[in-house]
């Protein structure tokens, strides 16, 4: 297993959890319920999940690899844009605010939908009209252009 080969015991602990969760051999209940807390830590809410992933985030939000070691999987980009703004708000930096432009330069073309409505929408692929940046919180560009497909990742300089 990659676990194994990286030679760090937490990979190789987490790993060997997972398969005796695989081979249903974890401890279970009278209804043969497998007990999930032996596997991960349970918590009932968004804020409980931050804290337990990025403990003490403003103060480690500079290290990347600390961040390297985190991620916070959501099946909702509500979810994950919940999540983004609560961690948005424990790095103790200025927040500044970033708007689309939002108007033509030929009033003709304007079309007949409110700004408002259109400010509103969220078309996968694009970002938000009002997009909250601090510096030194991490971000990642996806550029469009098909000659260069990548990920790349970098952080708003102060």
């Amino acid at each position: 297993m990659r676990a194994h080969l990286r030679g760090d015991t937490a990979y190789s602990e987490f790993s060997q959890r997972l398969f005796v969760l695989g081979e249903a051999r974890l401890p279970s209940d009278d209804i043969r319920m497998a007990s999930i807390e032996s596997v991960c830590t349970v918590v009932e809410t968004a804020s409980q999940l931050v804290n337990c992933v990025f403990p003490k985030l403003e103060s480690n939000f500079r290290n990347m690899e600390w961040l390297s070691q985190r991620a916070i999987l959501a099946h909702r980009n509500r979810t994950v844009d919940a999540i983004n703004d609560e961690l948005l708000q424990q790095i103790p930096c200025e927040e500044r605010v970033y708007k689309s432009i939002d108007r033509t330069r030929d009033p003709e073309d304007v079309v007949d939908y409110p700004i408002e409505l259109l400010n509103s929408l969220q078309p996968l692929g694009l970002p938000p009209h009002v997009l909250n940046l601090k510096a030194g919180f991490p971000i990642m560009l996806l550029l469009a252009r098909p000659a260069l497909r990548w990920l790349l990742t970098c952080r708003v300089q102060e």
